[in-house]
């Protein structure tokens, strides 16, 4: 029986939360408030992160290729 409830009172906190959602951009678009939404979530950036990571720029790949050059130079000498 208590189960019934749970679930009532999860669907009722699902559409309360739509409902202000959809409150908040009706106002945004009244330009009563600023609701701004971002286009991009945080997994994608985690993703973008990841990315830079695994694919450096070419002035950060070149500024290593050369320090290479310079170390293998000073050690040779």
């Amino acid at each position: 029986m208590y189960w019934i409830a749970a679930i009532s009172a999860v669907v009722v906190t699902v559409v309360a939360v739509w409902r202000l959602h959809r409150w908040l951009l009706t106002l945004e678009e009244r330009s009563v408030i600023r609701y701004v939404r971002s286009q991009h979530g945080s997994a994608s950036n985690v993703f973008m992160e990841m990315d830079k990571l695994t694919n450096p720029s070419i002035e950060y790949v070149q500024e290593a290729e050369d320090r290479i050059v310079q170390s293998q130079d000073q050690g040779g000498q």
